[in-house]
């Protein structure tokens, strides 16, 4: 199989005086800093590294008769030399093995995913870009181990290994993201532009992120500022459903600094059920349409980070850098009503607009030789404003009203450091000691507490210890204090055993939990329909984590790999909204569950084919599953398969992403009444094909979502205890989507 494409070969001639120039880089033009480069000719050998701009220049002129290359995450290349000019240009091609993905997600150092003592997922800014993602929800919507609910008002949240989202920690950059919604994150809010890759950790990271990392944890990484780099990029995106979506970024980047600059908007202009399966646009503002199944939003966005660097620090393995970012986020849904009866002259709105502003700092440096420190803090600010309009729909008027109920403000701000210093006492250990501060504010007309604070204050521990050679022990410990509840102390225990260079085996024990927040604490709604109440002698959520696996990897020589694991999680602790007598209800710590999962998956990497198809069966109980009526446990089952196809020259893939759900029982507790429903099992299908043009600088990309036509479910209906019955929207039926992309870069020095 050819493993690399040669766009251009030249070589120096033999009369000129200068040296040769090795520029490496990929289809795009980017080049790639550390290839390793051997030059061969005349009976001797040279040996070289490029640099941060993918060049590498001989300390004199060499005849060279044959270049290798070869870099970590691209497949290895070679030429004979040719021509009279005096720069070599090599173009290598991403290898499509999973083996060489680097991840940084509670890691020591960036470190190859292969080589990660826990289990971890990566989904890269390609596959991102072939799944035609909008946002997270697009994401992650057709991974196992995730479903995905969609809330008109609340937006996107997720269960993970049958938990629910509540308890998934979300990272941007190693920064929590605030602003949970109903317990979740509103996954819709996080757009996809600038993502580099998505990290996911299964089970509890409470030992180094706190709170909420019971489920697992998913860390966003963006596309941070670039050395010896000036470019810039746009891209266009429009999908049948109401999608309009324009964004665009550039990086400035010399030697030792470099800036990034991004902003983007997106449209939707709401679906509902008979809406035109291609291209439309609704008008209906003041009539019976104006109602919609999925509300109109409009998000406007954002990033700015600028970074310092240290001279030549990079090239030694120990990076110093500064680096500052900023971001910002606005967003406003309508909900429209539909009209009054009986006559249809008036209408209530809503609208709910949410800003959010993060500000973040970066600090990485060395400490003598052995040593190096690592530094994170942030201000992040969350704010929605929900407000009810009494809509003319002869004059298309609105009134803001001035029932106080219908108006409400919530605001939540984050103050966080997190720190670290990592020790190496020689290649058999790392240490890492660090703290992690953490105060949160909230405001609200609806929270209820004198000082609308919590602080929360954390040292931990890790260590990377290597026993024997092909095996790795990493504990670690946790101590916290809280000023609101009483913090558990969170061990936990990884272990990586490599069999061989393809073949691993991970065990881990993790104990993990999640922190009441302030609104469980202090929230209060008291009205013609709500009287709940908060609980502020609430206990923190409180988990053990149980796992192993095996996994072989995909190498050039062998396409096939595999993997098999098994996870089990017990809570305790589980913080539930309950009647605590005839007319209020509050939160109170009654609940109990337990989860547990077997997982599969078979891989195929040879000749630009890449595919993956999985298979997960999960267990679910809780304390209802003490009553007889009751199933012990509920098991649900899903697959997936992903297949990706990319040309030998590189200029075109074509893919496709299949998701099964199975269908997933429910059971609450109403008074002493037992209620299930159940959500119908569904089939999810995309596909995509993208055409690269000019050198790699211009992509178009066409594709189909949702191919089965989804848009509602069962829910409900559920047999052997009471239950009711209704549907749950989970598509806007089968859409098209094109995307037209462009990027320039040129390498400076």
């Amino acid at each position: 199989m050819k493993t690399a494409q040669i766009l251009t070969v030249m070589l120096l001639a033999a009369l000129s005086g200068k040296a040769q120039v090795t520029e490496v880089v990929d289809f795009s033009g980017k080049g790639i800093a550390g290839a390793h480069v051997i030059s061969a000719g005349a009976g001797e050998t040279r040996y070289g590294v490029t640099d941060e701009a993918g060049r590498y220049t001989p300390d004199r002129n060499f005849p060279a008769e044959l270049i290798k290359v070869s870099a970590v995450g691209y497949e290895a290349a070679s030429l004979r030399p040719a021509d009279g000019r005096d720069t070599v240009r090599i173009v290598l091609e991403r290898s499509v093995t999973g083996l060489d993905e680097v991840v940084i997600t509670a890691q020591y150092a960036p470190k190859r995913r292969a080589d990660a003592v826990q289990k971890m997922r990566v989904i890269g800014a390609e596959e991102i870009t072939a799944r035609g993602a909008v946002n997270v929800t697009d994401v992650l919507r057709q991974e196992l181990n995730f479903r995905i609910s969609n809330d008109n008002i609340l937006g996107a949240g997720l269960t993970m290994m049958g938990i629910s989202g509540e308890n998934v920690k979300i990272l941007i950059n190693g920064v929590p993201v605030i602003g949970r919604l109903d317990g979740n994150i509103d996954l819709n809010q996080l757009n996809v532009n600038e993502i580099e890759q998505i990290e996911i950790t299964e089970g509890p990271l409470a030992v180094n992120y706190g709170t909420n990392a019971l489920a697992g944890t998913i860390n966003i990484i963006t596309k941070r500022p670039e050395q010896n780099s000036i470019g810039a990029s746009a891209e266009a995106f429009t999908e049948s459903s109401g999608h309009y979506n324009l964004g665009a970024a550039a990086n400035a980047g010399r030697k030792n600094s470099s800036l990034r600059l991004s902003a983007g908007r997106n449209f939707f202009d709401g679906w509902h059920p008979g809406d035109a399966s291609l291209w439309h646009r609704r008008s209906g503002l003041a009539d019976i349409t104006r109602f919609q199944q999925w509300n109109p939003r409009e998000q406007v966005f954002g990033r700015a980070a600028y970074r310092i660097s240290g001279d030549n620090e990079a090239r030694k393995g120990k990076e110093r850098y500064l680096e500052i970012g900023t971001e910002i986020f606005r967003e406003e849904i309508i909900n429209r009503g539909r009209p009054d009866a009986p006559y249809g002259e008036r209408a209530f709105d809503d609208t709910y607009r949410t800003a959010r502003s993060d500000v973040n700092l970066k600090y990485q440096s060395p400490l003598g030789e052995r040593a190096r420190v690592h530094i994170i803090a942030a201000f992040n600010d969350f704010q929605r404003i929900k407000n009810t309009y009494v809509t003319d729909l002869t004059g298309v008027s609105s009134t803001l009203t001035d029932v106080a109920s219908l108006n409400d403000t919530s605001r939540f701000q984050t103050a966080m450091s997190r720190g670290s210093v990592i020790r190496d006492f020689g290649s058999a250990l790392q240490v890492q000691a660090g703290y992690e501060v953490e105060i949160e504010y909230a405001d609200g007309e609806r929270i209820d507490d004198p000082t609308g604070r919590m602080e929360n204050y954390a040292a931990f521990a890790t260590a990377e210890w290597q026993p024997a050679e092909r095996i790795t022990l990493k504990p670690g410990l946790r101590a916290t204090v809280n000023s609101r509840y009483d913090a558990p102390l969170v061990p936990s225990l990884n272990t990586l055993w490599k069999l061989n260079e393809r073949q691993r085996i991970r065990a881990s024990y993790a104990r993990g939990f999640r922190a009441p927040g302030l609104k469980e604490l202090s929230f209060y709604v008291v009205d013609i329909n709500h009287n709940i109440i908060g609980n502020p002698d609430l206990d923190a959520e409180d988990s053990h984590h149980y796992s192993i696996g095996f996994e072989q990897h995909t190498a050039r020589n062998s396409p096939w790999g595999y993997g098999i694991s098994a996870f089990y999680n017990d809570i305790t602790n589980l913080i539930t909204l309950a009647a605590v007598n005839e007319t209020e209800y509050s939160y109170v710590n009654i609940g109990e569950q337990q989860t547990g999962g077997l997982q599969g998956q078979v891989n195929y990497a040879a000749g630009g084919f890449d595919v993956q198809v999985g298979a997960l069966y999960t267990a679910i109980s809780n304390r209802l599953g003490a009553r007889a009526d009751v199933p012990g446990f509920i098991y649900t089952p899903e697959a997936n398969a992903n297949l990706r196809y990319t040309s030998p020259s590189g200029k075109w893939t074509a893919s496709v992403f299949y998701k099964y759900n199975g269908a997933r029982n429910f059971f609450l507790l109403a008074g002493d009444e037992v209620r299930e429903s159940v959500l119908a099992a569904f089939h999810t299908a995309d596909l995509s094909a993208e055409r690269r043009f000019w050198d790699g600088r211009l992509s178009l990309q066409a594709g189909s979502k949702n191919l089965f036509n989804l848009e509602n479910i069962m829910a409900g209906a559920g047999g052997g205890v009471h239950g009711g019955g209704g549907m749950m929207a989970v598509g806007t039926g089968r859409t098209y989507f094109l995307r037209l992309a462009v990027n320039f870069e040129k390498q400076t020095r």
